[in-house]
């Protein structure tokens, strides 16, 4: 219920912004368009986190394409790389299969999380995405998937606090890059619900590359 207004008002800017307007009017109606979208995403975050805490969020498990599934994902961030100016490569290893039994639609979120800070962290160079199988057992196939950027990196004593919920590296980065710093601690929980692990290595000044195994 909280949701449908908020996309009401994401809906309405949009088919404003086909109509004849302005110079001044069309950057409006992006305003408005872009905040609210921002609204929504800290609403589905805070939701999100609610029903992780509660024990009610549920994972599923049906057969999907994998690689579909990452380019999807990945086309729908390439726009704000570009406008940053920023390398950004896919690579899915060959020996990837192409059906995998998980949860696509929580796959996607996690990977839209890690992805989309990459890109809000770097200010030049690359963002690059790697998925390679790790490992077989009992007949599973544990596929690793890798966002690396060459970004700003984390501090050694933050490296731990930011999967905390609420929690950033430090306050002059949540002033200057905003987020409710529950991005990270919805992440990392997810991973866990799905039985992987959500793994750091930084070096600060130079990137960082956040991984997990599914």
């Amino acid at each position: 219920e909280i949701r449908t207004p908020m996309n009401g008002i994401i809906g309405m800017s949009s088919l404003l912004r086909q109509t004849t307007l302005s110079e001044d009017q069309v950057y409006f109606a992006d305003t408005i368009e872009s905040s609210a979208l921002g609204l929504l995403r800290l609403i589905n975050d805070i939701l999100d986190f609610s029903k992780i805490e509660s024990g009610k969020m549920t994972i599923e498990n049906e057969p999907f394409n994998i690689a579909e599934n990452v380019e999807q994902t990945v086309s729908l961030l390439a726009d704000q790389a570009q406008t940053k100016g920023l390398e950004f490569i896919l690579d899915i290893d060959c020996e990837t299969p192409s059906m995998v039994l998980g949860d696509r639609i929580r796959i996607q979120q996690v990977l839209t999380n890690l992805i989309g800070n990459a890109i809000k962290f770097t200010h030049a160079g690359e963002v690059r995405i790697k998925i390679a199988p790790q490992s077989h057992q009992n007949g599973i196939c544990w596929l690793k998937f890798q966002v690396i950027d060459s970004g700003i990196g984390i501090k050694p004593e933050a490296r731990e606090d930011i999967f905390e919920a609420f929690i950033q590296a430090d306050n002059s980065m949540a002033r200057k890059y905003g987020g409710t710093g529950l991005g990270l601690a919805i992440t990392r929980q997810l991973v866990e619900l799905m039985k992987g692990t959500l793994r750091l290595e930084s070096e600060t000044g130079k990137g960082s590359c956040f991984w997990f195994t599914l």
